[in-house]
């Protein structure tokens, strides 16, 4: 039956934009979620803002599973995921950027997070609210939060048990939703109401009530529902085999009370009911149906789900085969934390199992490559022995265990271990077992990588059957493949498999073959876009607490800004390594990337006799493809001669040309690099070697630079302020280099046409002539007769500024609003502020705003748009840092250019609001709705939120 409205706690939780902090605290059955789902569905009819919901459930104590999920809700794919503060502050701008609408995050059964990392989040994300953020938790203990504090302050507002409970009149209205007689004794629990209602009419203790509705049940009903409860759930598949015949579970279980019935049939009961299940089922019945429903799981997929049954109900073999098959899969069905969390509840003599075992295994692989490998290797040698295993199982359990070892290999380096490894898949590929051919052939790629056999490696992949191997597998071969493309010198080829093996999987397999994706970028010479896609890679791995690929992300993370000049960023991103250099976790391609970034920071520094030590104490490449690209022969040649044999004697194509770039540095080459290696020079050779001439941020030739400003009236003005010649009064002078900045480059005949369009051909191209005369005599006088002013250049038949010699108004004002479109996506509101405050502070004028011309128009109507959406957001984004006053001053400066501006009226009534000026931020909204109106548009949603929160009665 649908709840009763219990309106006098829906108005409360209406004032939750009003406030910082509302605590919902009562213990279960008090119906918190049902009120929470009520105002939900109220700010839906009448929105007063955004309402972001979650419910917290045990696996969200790991501070990386709640960040992930709240940031999801949020759309958050970037920002910083180390730390409880970090992640808190990027949930605090996602809010932010939000404004001016105002955002409600509700954490529902927040009492699960207690004494857990998550709860310093929700803490760390309270004292970081923006002005526009506000927290609802609902929870069944006391929250440890300043909420006293809060309350006295008039920024909180707490809602306890006596609130929660019904009153007289909600007794009554209850009663006769139910049918009852209003005048019985009323329970003011409204979970032990519901019971009643459905049991007897008596006022019982809970045990006593409990007992009375099962005792009203047939016994068949009384066993599917006991069964459903410690089955976690059901559908009519799990029923049915739970009971042994056909069942209809949400028919059946319906019309008890706390049970909820989704749209597509799960039957979930409520956690009051799991105290009743002594009276349901026997301890046998109850271990039976665990292990019913979870054989029907484990058919389905739902590995963890089902070993976590098969563990509960103490069948710790039955546990253990389906742990077998969960981490036989790519990846595992079961994430760290979880496996963790599940092995910690099987007793020790019970975790003989191969299961157990690799479980274990995997668990420490993430601390100890070295730890991981004995664990590997041992179980390799004995799996045969276990008792109980199938054939089958010891087959496939033996292909997953070799993976696993192959992938220890492959992280250390060891080609000892790695040809082991494809030895003793030799039996199992020969009798045309899918997986073990796969994983051979991976691992024979590896090797054939390591030679710089790239040819040969790709023949080996030939005997795969990608359609008898999971997707998941699949996708690592084709990453192999990838690799060996990408060492061969073909980035292109390389990233597309990296591309289709990431659409192909999810999780950490999407996360490797997206991060081996960045490295083909590198290679092609994209490098911004490889680090943009390393750093999504490695705020990935943080949040999936993948602890050794944030490490080794984060080491090439900071290789690849170093090798890019940006070496502030490369030493944050380096000094957070988790992995200490010289570590004993036997990654060599981590300690290698670190050593040579170590190696980076002091070149840069100046310290050439610490940089060589470091860059000595990296390994010879061995073809591993991070290392190929990052172990720089550019730098290590160039610094340590001696090598120079070694480096030359790696067959891999890739690395033969960083010899060859390094080899040029090191006899004096560099300024001829560029030319010698157009195609690799960028990507392979660190900034600070490169020739200044080779930087793109650097001017060529060293001429005039003219500063023009085109927002406004057209101004220029030569070497840093000097005025232009008497010929700049020239008003087609002026609009000549209007013309050709804001439209070319383009071919001479088309300028002319376009400013002289009344005249002839003829006539029109002697005008331009003259006019550019007259434009070189402005603002290069000095400059020999008849030539071109360095102002413009010639591109072909193409007329244009150049692009050397000019710094342009209306292109930095670009590049900030682009630098706020980027902020914004990167979740960053005080960047993207930064930004678009720079671009507004650009304007002076329409553009142009000197010069009557129809061909203007357009561009002088795009540009003010332009402009009034940046300060529009300028305003909205002050006002989420607290700066009300700055808001309001970048919403008037929209008005005076736009009066109909929505977006700034909307703006000026937050601001007001904001401000505590209720009666003129209500004068405001009517006035924007009124100026909608007369144009006859549909105010937007966000104009309407507003006017729902300064008026919620609608009047």
């Amino acid at each position: 039956m649908e709840p009763i409205v219990r309106e006098r706690l829906l108005e409360t939780l209406r004032d939750r934009f009003a406030y910082r902090l509302i605590v919902m605290q009562g213990g279960a059955g008090f119906g918190k979620s049902t009120i929470v789902r009520q105002a939900l569905t109220d700010n839906v009819a009448e929105p007063s803002g955004i309402d972001v919901c979650i419910e917290c459930t045990a696996d969200d104590v790991h501070v990386s599973e709640l960040g992930a999920r709240i940031r999801a809700l949020f759309g958050v794919t970037h920002g910083p995921l180390v730390t409880a503060t970090a992640d808190a502050q990027s949930l605090a701008d996602a809010i932010a950027l939000r404004s001016p609408l105002d955002v409600c995050l509700i954490i529902e059964d927040a009492h699960l997070l207690r004494g857990s990392p998550s709860w310093d989040l929700i803490r760390a994300l309270l004292d970081r609210l923006p002005p526009n953020g506000h927290l609802l938790l609902s929870t069944r203990h006391e929250a440890d939060l300043p909420v006293a504090r809060l309350v006295s302050q008039g920024q909180a507002l707490l809602i306890d048990e006596s609130d929660l409970a019904f009153t007289s009149q909600e007794s009554a209205e209850f009663a006769r939703a139910r049918g009852l007689d209003p005048s019985a004794a009323p329970i003011a629990w409204p979970a032990l109401a519901e019971l009643a209602a459905a049991g007897s009419n008596h006022r019982l203790q809970r045990s006593y009530l409990v007992a009375e509705v099962v005792a009203t049940l047939p016994l068949a009903v009384r066993h599917l529902l006991g069964a459903v409860i410690v089955a976690e759930g059901a559908d009519d598949t799990i029923a049915s085999a739970l009971m042994g015949r056909p069942i209809n579970v949400a028919d059946v279980l319906r019309s008890i009370p706390l049970v909820h019935v989704d749209d597509d049939g799960w039957v979930q009961p409520h956690d009051l009911w799991r105290q009743a299940v002594a009276d349901l089922l026997s301890p046998e019945e109850r271990r039976d149906a665990q292990d019913v429903a979870a054989i029907t799981l484990a058919s389905r997929g739902r590995l963890a789900q089902a070993v976590r049954l098969h563990c509960a109900s103490g069948n710790w073999d039955a546990a253990g085969r389906v742990m077998l098959a969960a981490l036989s899969s790519q990846p595992p069905a079961i994430a760290n934390a979880a496996l963790q969390q599940q092995l910690d509840t099987v007793p020790v003599d019970q975790r003989t199992h191969p299961g157990w075992q690799l479980a274990g295994a995997l668990l420490t692989y993430e601390h100890s490559l070295a730890a991981a490998r004995t664990a590997l290797e041992r179980m390799a040698d004995n799996l045969h022995d276990v008792p109980g295993l199938s054939r089958d199982e010891q087959a496939a359990g033996l292909v997953s265990v070799l993976f696993h070892l192959g992938t220890v290999g492959r992280r250390m380096a060891d080609e000892e271990l790695l040809v082991s490894v494809a030895d003793r898949l030799g039996p199992l590929a020969g009798a045309r077992h899918p997986r073990a051919m796969a994983v051979r052939a991976s691992v024979r790629g590896f090797l054939a990588q390591i030679h710089g056999k790239c040819a040969e490696g790709l023949l080996a992949f030939d005997e795969v059957d990608h359609g008898s191997i999971s997707v998941e597998q699949s996708a690592h071969v084709l990453m192999m493949v990838g690799n060996l493309h990408l060492l061969s010198a073909r980035p292109d080829t390389a990233a597309t498999r990296y591309m289709t093996a990431a659409a192909k999987s999810n999780g950490p397999v999407r996360l490797l073959a997206e991060e081996l994706w960045a490295s083909a970028m590198w290679a092609a010479g994209s490098q911004e876009e490889a680090i943009e896609a390393e750093t999504r890679c490695l705020e990935t791995a943080n949040r999936l607490g993948l602890v050794s690929r944030a490490a080794q992300f984060s080491a090439m993370l900071s290789s690849m800004l170093a090798f890019a000049g940006r070496f502030e960023e490369a030493k944050a991103v380096f000094d957070q390594l988790p992995v200490e250099l010289g570590s004993q976790s036997g990654d060599l391609e981590t300690s290698s990337l670190s050593l040579l970034t170590a190696a980076l920071l002091h070149l840069h520094s100046g310290d050439r006799q610490a940089a060589v030590q470091f860059l000595l104490r990296i390994p010879l490449p061995d073809g591993h493809l991070q290392r190929a690209f990052f172990m720089p022969a550019a730098t290590i040649v160039a610094l340590v001669p001696e090598r120079r044999a070694a480096w030359a004697a790696i067959e891999a194509a890739l690395i033969q040309d960083a010899v060859a770039v390094g080899m040029a540095a090191a006899e004096g080459g560099v300024a001829s690099l560029a030319q010698r290696h157009p195609g690799r020079a960028g990507a392979l050779l660190p900034c600070i070697l490169r020739p200044v001439t080779m930087r793109a941020d650097d001017a060529e030739g060293g001429g005039p630079m003219f500063e023009i400003d085109l927002l406004g009236p057209v101004v220029v003005r030569l070497d840093g302020g000097r005025s232009v010649g008497g010929a700049w009064k020239r008003a087609r002078v002026r609009e000549l280099l209007a013309a050709i900045a804001l439209t070319g480059p383009r071919p001479r005949d088309q300028l002319a046409e376009m400013l002289w369009p009344d005249q002839g051909e003829g006539v029109a191209g002697r005008n331009l002539r003259v006019n550019l005369t007259y434009l070189g005599d402005a603002v290069e006088p000095q400059r020999e007769k008849g030539a071109l002013t360095a102002l413009l250049c010639v591109q072909g038949h193409l007329l244009g500024l150049s692009a050397t010699a000019t710094r342009v108004d209306l292109v930095t004002f670009d590049r900030h609003r682009a630098r706020a479109r980027a902020a914004e996506q990167n979740n960053d509101p005080a960047g993207a502020l930064d930004a678009l405050t720079d671009a507004v502070a650009l304007w002076r004028g329409d553009v142009a705003a000197d010069i009557s011309a129809e061909w203007l128009e357009d561009i002088r109507r795009q540009r003010r748009a332009q402009f009034v959406v940046a300060a529009a957001r300028a305003g909205e984004l002050a006002l989420s840092a607290g700066d009300a006053a700055r808001a309001l001053s970048f919403a008037d400066l929209v008005i005076g250019i736009d009066s109909f501006h929505e977006q700034a009226g909307r703006l000026q009534a937050a601001c007001l609001l904001a401000s505590g000026n209720r009666t003129g931020a209500w004068e405001s909204i009517c006035a924007c709705i009124a100026r909608c109106d007369e144009m006859g548009i549909v105010p937007e949603p966000e104009t309407m939120v507003l006017a729902t929160r300064l008026n919620p009665t609608g009047s």
